[in-house]
This record gives C-alpha cells, sequence and structure tokens, in this order.
C-alpha cells in the first residue's frame, strides 16, 4: 500500500481568473486587518515597555521567610523554594507521587495527511495543479479525522482517544510564608518523566485486566479493551501510549503583586500586567531584562506578520492581472513579478508609515525618521513610474504626417 497519493486536475483560463476575482476580496480582509494589526502591535509594545520601565522602578525585594505588610499591593521580587506537602493522584491509572504537578500525556498512533502542490500553467490561460498527498503514522494527542482525507480507505484513524490528557497541579504551594497563586504555579513547567515502579506497574495491570503493556516508564494500550496487545517496538494504528511527568519543588524567581499573604498580577499605569515566575535564581533586573527582550522580540514578529499580510493581501488584489497575462505564461510570470516586487514595496512603506504614525507620540525622532523612509520609497517607486513611461513614449514612432 501506497503511502502517497498524486492528484491531477486541470483548470481553464476562465476557471483560473473567476478564483482570483474572487480572491480579490480576501485580498482587501487581509490588507485592511494589516492595519489593524500593526497599529495594535505598536500600542501593545508602548505600554508594554513602559510598564516594564515603571515596574524596574518600583518593585522590592521581599523576605520569603516573612510577610512585610509595608508590601502590601506592591509589586515585589522573591526567590526561594517553592514547594508542597500533597500528594497528586491519577486514580484510573493508579499513580500517585508527591509533586507540584502531575501531568498525563495519552497519544495514539495514527495517519497524518500532508499535502503540497505545484502549479504548471500552460499557454492559454490554462494550468495543471497536480498534488501529492503523503501520508505518515504520528503519535498525536487529538484525535486525527481521516473521513476528509483523500484516500480515508486505506489511512483510516480509528476516532476518540479511549484515554486523554490531563493535568493536575497541587492547591497548595509555598514559598516560605506565601502561598503561590494557581497562574504561578501553571509556570512551573520545569516536568520530569515520572518512573513507574514494580508495583504501580502491577497496579496499571490489574486495572486494566492485563490488557496493557508497560515498557521502562511508558504504558501501551490497545484502542478497544480486548484489542490485541500492542508492541512497543512496532505500534499499530490505534495503539495509544501514557507517560507521567511530575513538577517537583525546586528554587523559583518571582515578580508579582503580594496581595494578603500570596500573589496577583501586578498592574502598571499603561495598564499592562505583570505576574512572572522563573524556576531557577534570577536577580529581579535579570527577569525584567528577558521580559523586556521577549517584548521586543513579538514586536518585530507582529510588524514582520502585519507586513506579510499587507504584501500578500495586495498580491491578491493584483493576482488577477497576472491571471490575464498568463495567455502567454512567460508573460504572466513577468507581470506577476511585477505586482509581487509592487505588493513589497507599497507594503513596506505602509508598514513604515503605521509604526512610524503609531510611534509618533512616544519617540518623535524615530516617528520622523520611519516617515522619511516611507516617503523615499513611495517617492521611488513613483520616479521609476514615470522614467517608464517617459522613455516608453521616447521610444514610439512618431504619428504618420497628415496627407495633403
Amino acid at each position: 500500500m501506497s503511502d502517497s497519493v498524486t492528484k491531477v486536475t486541470q483548470h481553464s483560463w476562465f476557471e483560473r481568473l473567476g478564483a482570483s476575482i474572487k480572491g480579490v476580496l480576501i485580498g482587501v480582509v487581509l490588507f485592511l486587518v494589516s492595519f489593524v494589526v500593526l497599529w495594535w502591535n505598536e500600542g501593545r509594545a508602548v505600554k508594554t515597555a513602559a510598564g516594564l520601565r515603571q515596574l524596574r522602578v518600583e518593585v522590592v525585594s521581599a523576605d520569603p521567610a516573612r510577610i512585610d505588610p509595608a508590601n502590601e499591593g506592591r509589586a515585589v521580587y522573591l526567590t526561594g523554594n517553592a514547594t508542597t506537602s500533597e500528594t497528586l493522584a491519577d486514580a484510573e491509572f493508579g499513580i500517585a507521587a508527591p509533586a507540584i504537578r502531575l501531568r498525563r500525556q495519552a497519544e495514539m498512533y495514527q495517519w497524518q495527511e500532508e499535502s503540497r502542490t505545484e502549479e504548471r500553467r500552460k499557454t492559454g490561460g490554462g494550468s495543471e495543479r497536480v498534488t501529492t498527498y503523503d501520508y505518515k503514522r504520528v503519535w498525536s494527542e487529538r484525535a486525527i479525522p481521516s473521513d476528509r482525507f483523500q484516500r480515508p480507505a486505506d489511512h483510516a484513524n480509528p476516532g476518540p482517544l479511549r484515554v486523554t490528557s490531563r493535568d493536575a497541579a497541587a492547591s497548595e504551594v509555598t514559598l516560605g510564608a506565601y502561598r503561590l497563586s494557581p497562574s504561578l504555579i501553571g509556570q512551573m513547567s520545569n516536568f520530569q518523566t515520572l518512573p513507574i515502579s514494580e508495583r504501580e506497574a502491577e497496579a496499571i495491570r490489574a486495572q486494566f485486566d492485563d490488557q496493557v503493556v508497560i515498557s521502562g516508564n511508558t504504558v501501551y494500550l490497545p484502542f478497544s479493551p480486548d484489542g490485541p496487545l500492542p508492541d512497543p517496538g512496532s505500534p499499530a494504528i490505534g495503539d495509544l501510549k501514557v507517560e507521567f511527568s511530575t513538577v517537583s519543588p525546586a528554587m523559583v524567581s518571582l515578580i508579582a503583586r503580594q496581595i494578603q499573604g500570596t500573589f496577583e498580577p501586578w498592574r502598571a499605569a499603561s495598564g499592562t500586567v505583570f505576574e512572572r515566575l522563573t524556576v531557577g535564581t534570577f536577580s529581579a533586573d535579570e527577569m525584567i531584562g528577558r521580559m523586556e527582550s521577549e517584548n521586543t522580540t513579538l514586536t518585530w514578529l507582529l510588524r514582520l506578520g502585519g507586513f506579510a499580510m499587507m504584501a500578500a493581501g495586495i498580491g491578491m488584489v493584483l493576482a488577477p492581472v497576472a491571471v490575464v497575462a498568463d495567455v502567454l505564461p512567460i508573460l504572466g510570470d513577468l507581470m506577476r513579478m511585477g505586482t509581487g516586487l509592487f505588493a513589497v514595496v507599497v507594503a513596506g512603506a505602509l508598514s513604515l508609515a503605521i509604526i512610524a504614525v503609531a510611534w509618533l507620540a512616544y519617540r518623535p525622532v524615530l516617528a520622523i525618521g520611519l516617515l522619511v523612509v516611507g516617503a523615499a520609497l513611495v517617492g521611488g517607486l513613483w520616479t521609476v513610474a514615470r522614467s517608464r513611461k517617459a522613455q516608453a513614449a521616447a521610444a514610439a514612432p512618431p504619428p504618420p504626417a497628415p496627407m495633403g
């Protein structure tokens, strides 16, 4: 049985033109949404940066051994050992461990479809699309529906997982005299594999009537209780594997608002909230510096995303022009290169303009510089267009002299 299927479809010039015209509406939506994304991102970046500057000034170090009433309602920094006396349990599998968090990760062996398409344009404007669907076996926590596969009969997935993943957390986790909030506990994600003892292995076998295979610290189950036992070295579609991991007590560093012996997010004057826990011992300056780096990275990623969205939208609006020119494939390729360059230049100029206007009230020097660069790009594009028009006019043959 092949794990690859190829489908070839033919599309006429009119079909392609109709599809490109329909795509114009999507392009307009992308274009407009990109404005919102770029504008919102700059406001978010400015507010976050201002909030972090305020946090750097106002955060105070607190002694985890005692709750200081003077710090009530203030942004505090603490470092110490986060611990709990609770034992977390997974009753379905009979697993228990003293831990801050206990995670069960359940995955099923399934088919996954991936596709890739190659379009070959033909003289006359039509095209041939060759789509290849590849199938591979993967472990996945979610059920992958196979009814929409190109060839579902040969790559059928059985359905919902018999057991699912779950995550449990201790209700009482302390850092010295303080209690950690659920959101801070959730930021402790340094999971480590939980070993399955022989006693626990026997309990699991009894729980599932010996219809399990335990290899190392992984439990394998058939898709149905009466199905054949899985082979860990050669799993079958529908087999499940379950692994357990825990977050143990550890040294942590945190920045948050102190409130009645616990913590909540601290809100800056800009409206941005901060509540950060990092496993390990870090200074307040290091933690804030890391948040500043994250803000910078996210800002640039969203800028690039907004620019790409805008360029794609312009390209989709201009796509019908290239399809019309595809009557001669080489002419369509040249037109597509031209519209693509136009989309990139215009999207770059508009993106810089939006960023500059958004920053105008906060960093006028930077904003003015960005506006100048954006204007230069638009002016350059306009100059090139005028120059080409003038060259075309100069190269044209003179009109014939009038008779008489």
